[in-house]
């Protein structure tokens, strides 16, 4: 079960990377929204497929200009994720049953990754188009170099918007579908996009956390993949 948990939230938190944020201007100028997506899942490995039906079935996203907030739920444990992408910051929120811990990303680790980013896929835009909650979005191939895994997304240039994972797309990502070479696919569709104040709160770390650093993060997911007791 441990492994489960562990797989569950390394899975949980590759796609909530996918995420839109990173606001870069356009009509919605200062956009400040909920956005709630719907996660399908096909083709499941093996270790998921006893517990599919625990797995997260949606992400509810909060966008405040250049801040994203990004939550899930995986048996029990919650998980956020935050990024700035002016201040190059960004931490994860885990609640394990009451134990809550604050990860913190470092600013050179995001540059880095941001600038890196792009050379590690080749990307396709297609003429290909479709409307989302109400806005206008095409259709773009992204293939990664190193795994082969391609992800179709469907931007819109409406909200002028980008995402953590891939912050080289032209566009904000309503709907995104990532095909491993595994056979398993994961897509991840909005259901809503309700513009609103977000509170500033919600992309602060609560005093009641305890600060700890990704590579901490790392080492315990991986300790729990590996060690013993209850499987």
């Amino acid at each position: 079960m441990r492994k489960f948990i562990a797989g569950a939230l390394i899975l949980g938190i590759t796609v909530a990377a996918g995420f839109p944020g990173s606001y870069r201007g356009g009509k919605d100028k200062g956009l400040e929204a909920k956005i709630v997506y719907e996660i399908v899942y096909e083709e499941l490995p093996e270790m998921f497929e006893p517990y599919a039906a625990m797995l997260p079935k949606e992400m509810i996203s909060y966008v405040k200009g250049p801040k994203v907030r990004v939550e899930q739920s995986i048996m029990g444990v919650t998980t956020v994720s935050v990024s700035d992408s002016e201040k190059k910051t960004g931490f994860m929120l885990m609640d394990q049953f009451g134990t809550k811990t604050a990860y913190t990303i470092d600013s050179k680790d995001m540059e880095k990754e941001s600038a890196d980013a792009s050379k590690d896929y080749d990307v396709t835009y297609t003429e290909e188009s479709k409307e989302i909650a109400g806005y206008k979005c095409k259709k773009v191939e992204i293939k990664s170099k190193t795994d082969g895994t391609i992800t179709y997304a469907w931007l819109t240039e409406e909200i002028k918007g980008s995402n953590k994972q891939y912050p080289f797309l032209k566009g904000f990502a309503l709907e995104y579908s990532v095909h491993n070479d595994n056979g398993m696919t994961i897509a991840m569709k909005v259901k809503s996009l309700e513009k609103m104040k977000v509170p500033n709160e919600y992309f602060e770390i609560p005093k009641e956390y305890t600060k700890k650093t990704m590579a901490d993060f790392q080492k315990e997911m991986e300790k729990m993949q590996g060690g013993g007791g209850d499987e």
